[in-house]
């Protein structure tokens, strides 16, 4: 029995770190110490106190969403859903208990994981073909193991219908869980079948899809399976050019992947430009460091 609890320990243990390593990449903000934001949300709750409706708890959500307070859209996204029950606010509901999972403790995430899950599957009840929806439950049905909810062939069953309903997004959805399983051959084949669809379009037109980090991922992909430099410095530099607060990819990793490619270019001057600008950012950005360290 003993040894049994030790494995689960373990194994939860190990699981909450390895979930919270894939999404390490994600902005955090010190919503706390934004006056404009908390002088907003102030006023928002006063009106609320007035004149309680679905609209105002929906403003607050909002606004809370935008400026990344994940308790306090979690809160009023649970009340704007029980009162008017829509795809979408369940979707930023599943998304802000994602991105609090990720800041709290290994033992607390599981709850909000729970929650994660539980809004994702609802929105998709509403909007079952919706592809960011869709893209969302890929990923975190494959994260999250079967013990707590998890399950891979549910990711993959959604991943053939991303591919039907949008093949760019199906493949590079494909490529994604191919690299999950350490299919990396299988993963480029998938990611340059999407880029080949790609570049059959006009680029800025995929670029500004409703899923902004689509742009972020090609520049990722191609930094890490070496397969169009110039797709991948187009994406990453359009990524750059129209971030905004928003966007989830902190731009360390922005900078960073664009270091790997002109390294790869043999531009080497570019690329220590490129992991300083991340090093400003965040000094303590290990890869950055250690890719400092190789090109010396």
């Amino acid at each position: 029995m003993l040894s049994f609890k030790l494995f689960f320990l373990t194994f939860f243990l190990s699981f909450l770190f390895s979930f919270s390593q894939e999404l390490r990449s994600f902005v955090k903000y010190d919503f706390k110490n934004d006056k404009v934001y908390n002088l907003k949300l102030k006023e928002l709750k006063d009106s609320l106190n007035k004149n309680s409706t679905s609209k105002l708890e929906r403003k607050i959500a909002d606004l809370a969403f935008y400026y990344k307070d994940w308790d306090t859209a979690i809160d009023f996204y649970e009340k704007v859903v029980l009162n008017a029950p829509k795809g979408d606010s369940y979707f930023r509901l599943s998304v802000a208990a994602g991105r609090k999972s990720l800041e709290v403790s290994r033992f607390y995430s599981i709850s909000y994981l729970g929650k994660t899950k539980s809004a994702l599957l609802k929105a998709l009840e509403f909007q079952p073909n919706n592809p960011l929806f869709l893209r969302t439950a890929i990923e975190i049905f494959y994260e999250i193991p079967y013990f707590f909810g998890g399950d891979k062939e549910f990711a993959k069953e959604k991943a053939a219908l991303l591919y039907e309903l949008d093949p760019v997004e199906g493949l590079m959805a494909k490529g994604y869980l191919n690299e999950k399983e350490e299919n990396l051959v299988l993963a480029k084949f998938n990611y340059s079948k999407a880029i080949k669809l790609i570049l059959k379009e006009e680029l800025e037109f995929v670029l500004n899809r409703e899923r902004r980090d689509l742009a972020y991922e090609l520049g990722r992909v191609t930094a890490d399976f070496e397969i169009n430099d110039e797709l991948g410095i187009t994406s990453l530099q359009f990524y750059l050019k129209n971030y905004n607060f928003i966007d989830n990819i902190a731009l360390e990793w922005v900078y960073f992947n664009l270091a790997k490619i002109s390294i790869k270019q043999k531009a080497m001057q570019k690329s220590k430009i490129y992991l300083e600008k991340a090093l400003e950012i965040k000094p303590d950005f290990k890869q950055a460091l250690l890719l400092k360290k190789e090109i010396k």
